[in-house]
Formats: C-alpha cells, sequence, structure tokens
C-alpha cells in the first residue's frame, strides 16, 4: 500500500507539470466578458449569455439581449427552454445577493404567471403571491379589477381578473386560475383604489438569488465564482495555480524522504541499542503512580478543583473544540499559564486505557512541533482531565474549511507548504521515536499565532517496536484519512500515518474536506477525489459538489 501511495505521490508530480504550465485563460474570459444590454449593463455571475460563456455563470440563468425597433431589451430565461423569458427591468448587486427586477414579456402566456422559479431564485420579501382569473366565459361583473389586465392563452389576447376574496363568489367557476406575483406595495395601491390591476401586473415582481457559501469564499479569495457542467467551480488567476505544482513538488519529496527514512531505519534495526520501547514497557504504571504523589512520569498532578475553576466550572463558552474522546476547554491555571483541558466522556476501563496511553508518550516527547502536555489528574478523580498548553490560532481545519476560512488573508501558500514541512518534522520524529500516531488529520493539527504546527491527540496512539513489521489491532481514526490496507488487514505501520499525512497534503493543497457527503458517491473520500482528478487531467478544477 505505501509502494501505491508513493507511487502516486510521483505521479501528481509529473502530472502537474504540464497542468500547471498551460494557461486557464476561463478567469480572464469570465472577468471581460460581462453582459451588457439597454441599460444593464457589466452583469457578471450568476448569469451568462450573448458573448458570456456558460462556464461563467449558473448554467440555467441565461440573459439575451434583443433588439426590438432599435431598442435593446435584456432577457432571462430560466430553466428549461419551454418556459417563457422575463424582462429585465434592473438588477441589483450586493454581497451575498442580487435582486432582479422582472415583468412578463409581450404575448406572455397566461399559465406562466405561476412558473415555479425551483431552488434558483425567491421571490423577495416586497413580493405577493395573488390568484388571477383568466379566459373566463363571461366578461365579470362586480368589485373586481375596474380595467383588466391581459395574457395570451392560444396566442389570443384575453382578460386577467383579480378580487382580493374570490372564495366569496362562485360565478368565475368558469375562469381559469393562476397564481401571480406582483409588488405588495402595488396591490395595497390597487386595494385602495389609487392605481387599476393593469398598473399592478405592468410594475413586475422581484426575485433574489443568493450566493451559495463556496460562492462567497471564493469571492472573498479574489477569485470569481463559475460553473463546470451543473456543479460550481471557482476561478482564479492563472498566477495562482502556479503553486499547485509547488504543492504537489513538495508532497512528493517530504514522502520520498520519509521513504529514504524508513529505509534507513530499517538497516540500523540489526545495531540499534536498547529502544525507548524496552524502556518504557520495563517501567510499571502502578495505581501509586497517580493516586500517590504531585507527580506522575515527571509533571504535575492537577486537583481538579484546580481545572474546574480554571475553565469556570467547564463553561459551555469556553469550549475549545468536540473530538470523539472528550471536550476541550479553554482555561487559565492560578499561576496564569494559559491552559487547554481535555475532560474524557466517560470514565469507563476503555477511557482509563486511553487516558494512561497518552500520557505515558506525551510525557516522552519533546518536540517544537508537538503539543505539550503539562499535567493531569488523578485516575481515581471524579473526572479524567489532561492539561496541555493552549494553542490559540485554531486547527488546520478551522482555516481551510471551517469558521476561520473566510478570514482576512486566509492560509497563503507560503504557509500551508510551512504547515506541511512542519508536519511531516513531527510524524518523522514520532516514527523515528517508534510511535505510530494513527490518528493524523486536521483537526489535530494545531496552529499558533505565527502558524507554528503542534500536532495533538495522542488517545489513539501506539508503540511501534522496531523489530515488528506490524501490530494488529481493530482499526481506529477518523473516516477519511484511514489507510486502506489497516483497514482491510486490521494491521497498523508508520506507513498507515503516511497515508493519513497525504491525506492531509492534498486538504492543503485543495481546501477541501477530508469526506464530504455532498460530492459524488465514489468521489465522498478526498483521495478518491483527488485521484480521479489526476486519472482525468483536471488537477486545476476546484470544483465544489
Amino acid at each position: 500500500m505505501f509502494t501505491r501511495f508513493l507511487y502516486v505521490s510521483i505521479f501528481v508530480v509529473l502530472v502537474s507539470l504540464p497542468l500547471s504550465s498551460g494557461v486557464d485563460d476561463r478567469y480572464s474570459t469570465c472577468s471581460s466578458s460581462l453582459f451588457t444590454c439597454g441599460n444593464i449593463t457589466n452583469i457578471g455571475y450568476p448569469f451568462w449569455g450573448d458573448g458570456r460563456p456558460q462556464y461563467c455563470g449558473n448554467p440555467v440563468l441565461q440573459l439575451q439581449c434583443i433588439n426590438n425597433l432599435d431598442v435593446l431589451y435584456p432577457y432571462l430565461k430560466i430553466g428549461p427552454k419551454d418556459l417563457s423569458p422575463y424582462y429585465v427591468v434592473s438588477i441589483t448587486a450586493s454581497e451575498r445577493n442580487l435582486t432582479l427586477k422582472l415583468h412578463g414579456a409581450p404575448q406572455r402566456p397566461c399559465d406562466s404567471y405561476g412558473q415555479d422559479f425551483g431552488k434558483i431564485l425567491e421571490l423577495s420579501e416586497s413580493v405577493e403571491r395573488v390568484n388571477v382569473l383568466y379566459n373566463c366565459d363571461k366578461v365579470l361583473a362586480g368589485d373586481y379589477n375596474d380595467e383588466s389586465a391581459s395574457c395570451y392563452e392560444n396566442q389570443t389576447k384575453v382578460d386577467v381578473y383579480y378580487r382580493s376574496n374570490m372564495s366569496a363568489h362562485g360565478e368565475y367557476a368558469s375562469c381559469k386560475s393562476a397564481v401571480a406575483p406582483v409588488f405588495r406595495k402595488e396591490l395595497e395601491s390597487y386595494n385602495n383604489r389609487k392605481s387599476n390591476f393593469s398598473q399592478v401586473m405592468n410594475q413586475g415582481f422581484e426575485v433574489v438569488y443568493e450566493y451559495t457559501s463556496d460562492c462567497v469564499k471564493c469571492r472573498n479569495s479574489r477569485c470569481i465564482c463559475g460553473s463546470s457542467s451543473s456543479n460550481f467551480v471557482c476561478l482564479c488567476k492563472p498566477g495562482k495555480r502556479k503553486f499547485i505544482l509547488g504543492i504537489a513538488i513538495l508532497g512528493g519529496v517530504i514522502i520520498l524522504a520519509m521513504f529514504t527514512v524508513a529505509l534507513w531505519c530499517y538497516k540500523k534495526r540489526k545495531f540499534r541499542s536498547p529502544s525507548l520501547l524496552s524502556r518504557m514497557i520495563s517501567m510499571d504504571h502502578t495505581a501509586s503512580d497517580l493516586e500517590n504523589g504531585t507527580s506522575f512520569h515527571g509533571i504535575p498532578v492537577f486537583p481538579y478543583s484546580e481545572l474546574h475553576e480554571a475553565t469556570n466550572n467547564f463553561d459551555e463558552a469556553q469550549e475549545l473544540g468536540d473530538g470523539g474522546f472528550g471536550i476541550v476547554y479553554y482555561g487559565k491555571l492560578r499561576d496564569g499559564r494559559e491552559v487547554a483541558v481535555k475532560r474524557l466522556y466517560e470514565k469507563n476501563y476503555k477511557q482509563v486505557g486511553q487516558f494512561m496511553n497518552e500520557v505515558e508518550i506525551l510525557t516522552r516527547l519533546r518536540h517544537p512541533n508537538l503539543v505539550t502536555l503539562y499535567g493531569c489528574t488523578s485516575r481515581n478523580s471524579r473526572e479524567l482531565l489532561l492539561v496541555y498548553e493552549y494553542v490559540s490560532n485554531g486547527t488546520v481545519a478551522d482555516h481551510l474549511h471551517g469558521d476561520r476560512s473566510g478570514s482576512s488573508g486566509g492560509l497563503t501558500w507560503e504557509i500551508r507548504m510551512k504547515i506541511a514541512v512542519e508536519t511531516a518534522n513531527a510524524l518523522l520524529y514520532l516514527h523515528t521515536s517508534e510511535i505510530v500516531h494513527r490518528d493524523v488529520k486536521t483537526t489535530n493539527i494545531l496552529l499558533d499565532s505565527n502558524f507554528n504546527v503542534k500536532v495533538a491527540d495522542f488517545g489513539l496512539s501506539r508503540l511501534f517496536p522496531i523489530d515488528m513489521t506490524h501490530i494488529s489491532t481493530a482499526p481506529q481514526g477518523t473516516p477519511g484519512y484511514l489507510d486502506p490496507a489497516y483497514h482491510k488487514c486490521y494491521q497498523v505501520t508508520n506507513k498507515s500515518d503516511v497515508y493519513s499525512f497525504g491525506v492531509v497534503l492534498i486538504e492543503l493543497i485543495s481546501s477541501l474536506p477530508a469526506v464530504d457527503i455532498r460530492r459524488e458517491e465514489d468521489e465522498i473520500n478526498l483521495s478518491d477525489y483527488a485521484l480521479h482528478r489526476i486519472q482525468r487531467g483536471v488537477l486545476h478544477d476546484r470544483r465544489r459538489n
């Protein structure tokens, strides 16, 4: 499996060369070919048409410019071709939505008044749907509209009637009915007899288009929104794509370097002195290790009361994250240190084992890219608590596709490279210390204020003796990051971490999550998604499903 992944990494580097050297001109095309017709000018996404390519907009929102007696009129076709177009009176764009004022085209079919816009457009709050009658067998009298509007039935002009309370009258049984959108203000004016219904209908109505969250992120990154078939695409300047080559090469180099180190370690096994593993196994951590005294393996044992106070009684407002084994809270110790306190969900045999495992491993590790364990509670304490250094800048996942992904500047390509290198250094240190992390993922990679990496969460980590090829164990970890060989054969090695790290690299390149059920079924896992892109030669495609 590792060899296959290595070959894939080399293939990524090779396939990136032609993709990165070619110029994707869709960004420049969409930026320059804005729609203009009459008084509607410089219209971009989500519209396309009349010289503006379809990939520059939403495929179902096509604008057409029609010349009628030397006057240019913009028309909007929504969805299938058999639906009648709307005349666009105005377009007002804002940060997250746009508003269109529309009214029916000349000789508009009567049954098109109730046209469903689906999920593309929504009526604005200024619009109300009203029931109208048309194609009646007789002229309606009474308190219906004083002057009828009109529509076309089988290419014949017919009158359109409206009244606010039609349920009280039965004379309209011979009529056909439809639902028409009109401005609420105009309808109120008509009801107060300040206008006729024809004027109400001629004022048109207003619809709203909401940009998707993907499009908002794309715009915030100074790129432009587009489409590919029915899928969203973020189009960026060609220069931004050059870094994909750098990341791909970096990923290949890092994996090749780790492979080289692994071979070197294999050759050194016969001549190595007694290992860290043998030293750790020989240490018997009895119950008294934690129950008596004020330290365990050289780290302080904190009273439960102090940590309860430090986290403000485990206030929900101080939650930093919620993982598979516990909730992490921000806290401040009595000596002023800021800490992150992990509170395990329940105190059972399995949780105690994970608690002891994380304490044992972290107390023997010292590396600038690994989170530091400050202390813990006694295993006989009211609750099992681990106290870590506080890392203030969230996780890599937060910055790629979480709460911090829309922050100013985001993760620059230089920072992404720094994260990749420092994470690789941390894993290399673990593996040379005979430890397999088993849960490498972007939510377990913390960042400080200077974007330095701190790999965290060692609850699933295992000691890996140098004289063993693998450890047999039930698969544990996070979907999307699990090595398929580990999942299939129940055998974990340090190569399992390397596979997970490869998924992290793809996340750094694409900013896409490792698992996304909105993607196609065979591309839910990001590793499959990336392989399919490579095989089809579309590595540059940042499609969001």
